[in-house]
């Protein structure tokens, strides 16, 4: 790979069909995610690699409870903040809102006040 004119020029051909190797999780560590995003995907990966399932059959992916429950604590990729049931409810809200039909003062209004919850969720 080489970089000319502010492009990157790749210098190997791309086959079709499956390669040998991902290197997509060193490309996100050269992209700046943080490492315990890079250390949670290489666990992952290596979940994969060596086949291991949990009770469910499943991939043990996700970790314990891994079948088809929802952590709300998620990690968000970029800032480390967590996820709050609060947080989801703004967004749904958010989702709900009849954006065509607010008033420019009503937008403001909801706007502050969903900036307002979700501020109070990462003190």
């Amino acid at each position: 790979m080489r970089e000319w004119q502010g492009e990157i020029i790749f210098l190997r051909r791309i086959d079709e069909g499956s390669a040998s190797k991902s290197y997509g999780i060193q490309v996100a560590r050269l992209a700046g995610l943080p490492d315990p995003v890079i250390a949670r995907a290489r666990d992952i990966l290596k979940n994969l690699e060596s086949a291991e399932y949990n009770e469910y059959g499943l991939p043990s992916i996700a970790g314990p409870g891994a079948a088809g429950s929802v952590d709300t604590s998620q990690m968000e990729l970029f800032g480390g903040r967590r996820v709050s049931t609060d947080d989801d409810a703004v967004l749904e809200e958010i989702r709900k809102a009849d954006v065509e039909r607010l008033s420019p003062l009503d937008a403001l209004l909801h706007l502050a006040a969903w900036k307002e919850r979700l501020s109070k969720g990462n003190r």
